[in-house]
């Protein structure tokens, strides 16, 4: 089986890890993201295929970031021209879920919506098993969503103010415009939810049977996604 970098960028650290399949062969974790740490750290692997994931907007050719709100410091880089390697990248939560969809709770599935709770709120879906981008590419900012006296999501769960609650709106949401097979969640604020406030909001009596778990792919599993992009061109 052939090795692969893949490496998760995310508003407070950046993890970079070496696979053979989903078994972890090396890792290495700093806190803080920057480009240079992140040269730092890639330069201690192999340059073999690497894959990055990243919380942010990107360009429609997958090259350059066009926004991250919790990683500032990036917007504008082409990856690929600063890391002098063969890589491609992808939205984080999209890498997410197509480490669940090879390895977890998707692979005897066709459908299904992954949420990750990390400093901000990614989001991604799958229908037919592939993933949807939109016209521009970047379906899924879950988190921008506006819940309540026009804060957006995201807003709300960072100020830690009724996330149990806040979290459970969010989903429902989904839910109901998605009408997803499953709903995998990822990151701590992912144990934060109330199935009964959920259920109190979802419209169809066939959708509040939607089966929504937590992931069993361990903390390196947006990494293990983006490890995955080059099999999923």
């Amino acid at each position: 089986m052939e090795r692969r970098i893949g490496i998760d960028i995310g508003g407070s650290k950046i993890i970079i890890a070496l696979f053979k399949g989903k078994k972890t062969i090396k890792k290495w974790v700093t806190l803080r993201p920057s480009l240079e740490k992140l040269k730092g750290g890639l330069a201690l692997f192999p340059n073999l295929k690497t894959g990055v994931a990243f919380p942010g907007i990107l360009d429609q050719e997958r090259k350059r970031i066009l926004k991250s709100p919790n990683t500032p410091s990036f917007e504008g880089i082409n990856l690929s021209q600063k890391l002098k390697r063969n890589i491609l990248i992808e939205n984080d939560a999209k890498c997410f879920l197509l480490a669940e969809k090879r390895f977890g709770a998707l692979r005897s599935k066709k459908n299904g919506l992954g949420i990750i709770f990390g400093t901000g709120i990614g989001g991604a879906f799958m229908e037919n098993e592939k993933i949807y981008l939109g016209f521009n590419g970047s379906a899924g900012e879950f988190g921008q969503m506006i819940l309540g006296n026009g804060q957006k999501w995201e807003q709300i769960y960072q100020e830690r103010k009724e996330q149990k609650v806040i979290n459970s709106y969010g989903i429902a949401n989904l839910a109901n415009i998605l009408d997803p097979q499953i709903i995998i969640l990822a990151g701590q604020g992912g144990k934060v939810f109330s199935k009964k406030i959920i259920n109190n909001f979802i419209v169809s009596p066939l959708t509040k049977k939607t089966q929504i778990i937590s992931s069993k792919l361990g903390e390196n599993v947006v990494a293990l996604g983006a490890s995955l992009l080059f099999d999923n061109p």
